[in-house]
């Protein structure tokens, strides 16, 4: 082959001409066939990112446990009992127990009826409102604290109210998991935080 700045003669696989050094373009004389790269086809639809895939998932359902209530109604039959045996008329006997055991029938008949569900997404349930009952559904984002009384009774509070569980078998294990849920997305949150300041130093210093 030739130069065709100098026209000098060249060896066919030259890329700088050696006498006067201009590049030249070549083509190759044998190309190699490559196949053709084929696009690639997937069955399954593309998956979608980790926060938009998460379903809500049952963690913990709170079973309900009439301790209270039985407990107050035996008293107020210890009472009616202990009452009579010392003497006292019914007049006075009945009117002291007659309190507790009327208590006690309604907490254990509203403690039947109570539930609570945890998930990972939001808690929901039957809650107590005062002798009342009331369907609650709480996303977990607007939890704010939970706490654990006596007798399985556990207080979930949001920015707008609180929700009364009671009476609950597990509650130590209900109010644990609500727990993990508010520590993780604490963590979630103080993380997202330390993402967005080191994002606004580095475009700063630039």
């Amino acid at each position: 082959m030739f130069c065709p700045k100098c026209g000098s003669d060249i060896p066919n696989n030259s890329v700088v001409c050696p006498r006067c050094g201009v590049r030249l373009q070549q083509t190759p004389s044998n190309p190699v066939n490559q196949p053709a790269v084929q696009p690639v086809h997937n069955s399954q639809a593309p998956q979608k990112s980790t926060l938009e895939d998460l379903r809500e998932i049952e963690i913990i359902s709170g079973r309900p446990f009439p301790l209270a209530g039985i407990v107050i109604t035996v008293l107020g039959l210890l009472i009616l009992i202990i009452t009579l045996a010392a003497g006292a008329p019914e007049e006075i006997a009945f009117p002291s127990a007659l309190p507790f055991i009327i208590i006690g029938v309604i907490l254990f008949v509203l403690s039947l009826g109570t539930h609570i569900t945890v998930t990972n997404k939001r808690v929901y349930g039957v809650a107590l409102l005062f002798l009342s009952k009331r369907r609650v559904d709480l996303p977990m984002d607007s939890i704010t604290s939970v706490a654990r009384a006596t007798f399985g009774n556990l207080t979930v509070a949001t920015s707008s109210g609180r929700a009364n569980f009671g009476f609950l078998m597990n509650g130590k294990d209900v109010h644990a998991a609500i727990c993990q849920l508010l520590l993780e997305r604490e963590n979630l949150e103080l993380q997202y935080k330390k993402n967005i300041e080191s994002l606004l130093y580095s475009i700063a210093k630039k």
